[in-house]
C-alpha cells in the first residue's frame, strides 16, 4: 500500500472511527486507490461490480436516465461517504 493510501485510510477510517486500527490492517490488502476523472460514468446499470467506493475527494452523483434520456438524481456522495452496494450493482 502507498504511503498516500495509507495516510488517507488512516484520516478516513480510523480517526472518523469508521474502522478501528485493528480492522483496518486487516482490510487495507484489499484497498486500491483509483481516481475517476470528474463527469465519468465508472459503474453502468447492469454491470457488474464486486468493488466498494468511498469517495475521498470530489463528489459522486447516482442517476439514472428516463426513456427520453433525461437524467433523474437519486443521490449524492460527498468525501467520507460509501456508496452503498444495493445502489452500486
Amino acid at each position: 500500500m502507498t504511503k498516500a493510501l495509507d495516510t488517507i485510510c488512516e484520516e478516513l477510517f480510523v480517526s472518523t472511527q469508521l474502522l478501528s486500527a485493528p480492522a483496518l490492517k486487516v482490510l487495507q490488502p484489499l484497498m486500491h486507490l483509483i481516481e475517476i476523472p470528474k463527469n465519468t460514468v465508472f459503474i453502468k446499470a447492469g454491470q457488474k461490480n464486486s468493488k466498494e467506493y468511498v469517495v475521498i475527494n470530489g463528489f459522486c452523483r447516482s442517476f439514472l436516465e428516463d426513456r427520453e434520456g433525461n437524467e433523474i438524481s437519486f443521490a449524492f456522495y460527498k468525501p467520507g461517504e460509501v456508496l452503498p452496494p444495493h445502489l452500486i450493482r
